[in-house]
């Protein structure tokens, strides 16, 4: 293979380097070419090249490109290489952080054989949530939590997402809870002071305007006794500045502006802006208590999880990752093992990742001489041991935490230490103007990215075939077209997602239709299989479904992502669930809070109490007479499905809490549900095929795919076509050659 110059600098690269490479840019076979350059030129064995990727998929990639490119060598002694190829360790840097884990599971209270399931965390999450709630009703933080944020709010939204998102295994970057809210008020009691000096000068600006309209006058009286807010904050007395603060309004002057007006509305702006802040620092100061006793129950319910985390041995891909960097950091025996055992180590994709593991490779490129106690740096690490690729501009996704700052941050750390950064501006894949258009526009975009957080933009350079292909008929003049929704006061409105969808399937109905898209050497008109819709991530994609189908737009995608996010999967299965297995808590907890049921947050919290078998008890437990009546809906029902559970095809039960049930009556009455309604297709299509593994095949199938956004490859949910605009992330586009998108 030919490789320009730029390619070539990075695979012959001395020293530790970094990669910017860019789409189209050939950094895959840079890559590939690397690794047998290393070995031929490097002395190494394959087993000694540590090899990682962002993705299976891409690690599967990686594998094949290099196997293929050694079976093609011309040296005898690279291609003898081959034989030892099974030891090659090119994986997922997931898969590998697991495999030091396991070395030093004793360390951290794991058995060496546990597992990823990130669903059974999601259940245990939710299971230990409901648990603590349900064990320290008497305490007068939570009871407060519970009365502000309701039941269901504080389980699921505090509890269970804290344990799914914060609580990890490693402890790595964790922070003192115990003290977190006395931090956090502190930073309260600085900011609002910062934020007073600024309201008085804002407002000092405003009572010295002169008084020749009635509004300046109006403004100028409402800001008597507020202008000067710092004896309240030096008294700590936020409670009367937040009822003083709290009816506090300014309205803006109409008519023709003077001078004096336009000022006085900036200041009314700054003025809206400075109370919305203040009021938001005096609330968490006034609720110092609350704050506190939030952050115990908090730590309390950390120590819970991670105790049923390490008994379950079933970890998250997070808890991993730290715990491969605390395993490096106090096994020093286990790191010298590493440090010896790979000579080289390349990582791609590396835009993808985050702090955390940059600081995992760096244990692993330690100078052979040290073992530090700590993250070594840049001028601690072997001279020649990593090669890093990336693209800054393709970090956008913060997919699993991934933080663009940490590959910005490379180039200047890795040069401290002696190493290099390179740049792959090359693309060989684009047509030349869709290069030029992509330079002209983003060079505007992400031209100013003086923050860490965001991305630059560097101009790609035309490769010289874009993958052999003829673009010179293929250019089209550049138009830009821009879709605004106008406000309307209305609750039936179609929310902004759903404009957004209904926008760009009209744009691809009309070209198609009204062939207003040529294509092409040839000029043919766009059909709509020569469309292709990408996705930030996949949580649009339901509106975009409904709105192909409503519009008639053909589609076709691998499957309906956001089906087991959604309530009404939820609420059936929790109703099967419960109907098999009584004892499921949680199950209960979700039917009763469900449209099936929908009993109020009193009443829910009562019955778990009670901690009798579902729907036993009511009658003692003094419920309002609408709850009663609900009740006595869902017993109905319940029972219904219990009886004929292992007698009557799923099919029909799921039939029956559709329609019986009032589920699609419930959806039905809310047009923002509408498009939940096709829901019951996919429903009875999966039930089909579940009914010859039984209720409880059928449960454990949806269990394991709940809250999921991944693609699940068994479901095959009939579109109207096969054919069609193609649906996909962005993700899943890389590397791939689309006509229109």
């Amino acid at each position: 293979m030919n490789f320009d110059p730029e390619q070539r600098e990075a695979i012959h690269s001395q020293g530790n380097t970094a990669v910017s490479a860019g789409a189209g840019s050939g950094k895959t076979s840079v890559l590939a070419e690397r690794f047998c350059w290393l070995l031929a030129h490097k002395g190494v064995r394959v087993d000694q090249i540590l090899t990682l990727t962002f993705t299976q998929k891409a690690a599967a990639e990686m594998y094949e490109r290099i196997y293929g490119r050694l079976m093609a060598a011309e040296d005898p002694e690279l291609r003898r290489q081959l034989e030892g190829f099974d030891q090659a360790q090119i994986s997922t840097l997931d898969s590998f952080c697991a495999q030091i884990v396991r070395n030093s599971s004793t360390l951290f209270g794991l058995a060496p054989d546990f597992s990823y399931d990130e669903a059974t965390l999601t259940r245990m999450a939710d299971d230990s949530g409901l648990d603590f709630i349900l064990n320290n009703l008497d305490e007068s933080a939570l009871q407060e939590l519970l009365k502000i944020h309701g039941f269901e709010k504080t389980w699921k939204n505090l509890f269970s997402s804290l344990a799914n998102r914060e609580l990890h295994l490693g402890g790595y970057g964790n922070k003192d809870l115990e003290n977190l809210a006395a931090v956090q008020l502190e930073f309260c009691r600085k900011e609002i002071r910062k934020e007073a000096v600024r309201w008085q000068e804002i407002c000092a600006k405003l009572l010295a305007l002169p008084s020749r309209s009635a509004s300046i006058e109006r403004s100028r009286q409402a800001l008597l006794g507020l202008s000067d807010l710092t004896g309240f904050i030096d008294g700590e007395d936020y409670t009367t500045l937040l009822e003083l603060l709290k009816d506090f309004r300014l309205r803006k002057p109409g008519g023709v502006p003077s001078e004096d007006i336009l000022q006085l509305k900036s200041l009314i702006d700054d003025l809206r802006n400075k109370v919305r802040t203040i009021r938001a620092l005096a609330g968490a100061l006034a609720s110092q208590e609350l704050l506190e006793g939030s952050f115990r129950l908090i730590e309390r319910f950390h120590r819970i999880f991670l105790k049923k985390k390490r008994e379950a041995s079933v970890v998250s891909f997070r808890d991993s990752a730290e715990l491969s960097v605390q395993a490096l950091i106090l096994n020093k025996p286990l790191r010298r093992f590493y440090k010896q055992k790979y000579r080289y180590i390349m990582i791609d994709e590396f835009q993808d990742n985050n702090q955390l593991q940059r600081d995992l490779l760096y244990l692993l490129a330690e100078k052979r001489g040290l073992c530090l106690d700590r993250i070594p740096g840049p001028d601690e690490l072997e001279a020649d041991k990593l090669f890093f690729v990336g693209d800054e501009k393709q970090s956008i996704y913060r997919f699993r935490g991934a933080d663009v700052r940490v590959f910005k941050s490379l180039s200047s750390e890795l040069s401290r230490g002696g190493g290099k950064s390179l740049t792959l501006s090359r693309n060989y894949r684009s047509a030349p103007g869709l290069i030029h258009f992509f330079n002209r526009f983003f060079s505007r975009v992400m031209g100013d990215s003086k923050r860490s957080f965001e991305a630059r933009y560097s101009a790609f350079k035309s490769g010289t075939s874009a993958a052999g292909k003829d673009h010179r008929q293929q250019e089209l003049p550049p138009e830009v077209h821009f879709f605004y929704k106008p406000y309307c006061d209305n609750d039936e409105e179609f929310s902004n997602e759903e404009s957004e969808a209904f926008c760009v399937a009209q744009v691809i109905k009309d070209a198609v239709e009204n062939k207003k898209l040529k294509l092409g050497s040839s000029g043919r008109p766009a059909e709509f299989e020569d469309f292709t819709l990408l996705l930030r991530s996949t949580g649009k994609q339901i509106s975009y479904e409904r709105m192909f189908r409503f519009l008639n737009v053909p589609f076709s995608t691998q499957n309906v992502r956001s089906l087991f996010v959604e309530p009404p999967i939820n609420d059936i299965y929790s109703l099967l669930q419960l109907a098999a297995y009584p004892q499921d808590r949680v199950a209960y907890a979700t039917l009763l809070r469900s449209p099936l049921v929908n009993v109020s947050d009193e009443a829910l919290a009562r019955l778990l109490l009670a901690g009798q078998p579902p729907f036993e008890g009511a009658e003692t437990l003094k419920l309002g007479r609408e709850d009663r009546d609900r009740l006595g809906q869902g017993l109905e029902l319940y029972r219904s499905i219990a009886a004929d559970l292992d007698r009557r095809p799923l099919t029909e039960l799921i039939h029956r809490i559709w329609y019986r049930g009032g589920y699609r009556y419930y959806i039905l009455q809310q047009p923002r549900y509408h498009n939940y309604l096709e829901y019951y297709d996919y429903l009875i299509k999966m039930a089909e095929r579940a009914d010859r593994d039984g209720v409880a095949g059928f449960l454990d199938f949806l269990r394991n795919n709940l809250g999921k956004y991944e693609k699940i490859d068994d479901i095959n949910i009939p579109k109207d076509r096969s054919s069609g605009v193609q649906i996909m992330s962005m993700h899943k586009a890389k590397g791939l050659d689309l006509p229109t998108v």
